[in-house]
């Protein structure tokens, strides 16, 4: 019985957002470089496996900037098959976005938000 209300929670009560772990913003060559990204990589790398491990949902959420590179998550942080990924069209990543819907379809009731600018994406 345990086991089963678990995995019910495991994969519908929390989610991971990661916003905007790209190139443009990661990388020092980026135009939105952002210099404390690289800090944070390892703490986004350890909430990944974290969700991954519980098979919790992941979603990306990514503003497109530019070159196809520049919007690409960086390869550490790579999305899994199975994972989504959203194409943000500015920094809300709610605005104009199957976001809400995902969420929706997931019943998702927790959110943990991880990357950059997250002050401002959600």
């Amino acid at each position: 019985i345990w086991e089963g209300v678990l995995l019910q929670e495991t994969r519908s009560e929390r989610a991971l957002i990661v916003l905007d772990m790209t190139h443009h913003f990661t990388h020092p060559h980026g135009q939105g470089y952002i210099a404390p990204s690289k800090e944070i990589v390892p703490f986004v790398e350890g909430e990944l496996k974290y969700f991954r491990e519980r098979l919790r949902p992941v979603i990306f959420c990514n503003s497109q900037h530019g070159s196809k590179e520049n919007g690409k998550v960086i390869h550490s942080l790579s999305p899994r098959t199975g994972e989504w990924v959203v194409a943000k069209k500015g920094e809300n990543a709610f605005f104009e976005t199957d976001l809400t819907d995902i969420l929706r379809e997931l019943k998702v009731k927790n959110l943990t938000i991880v990357g950059v600018s997250t002050h401002k994406s959600v």
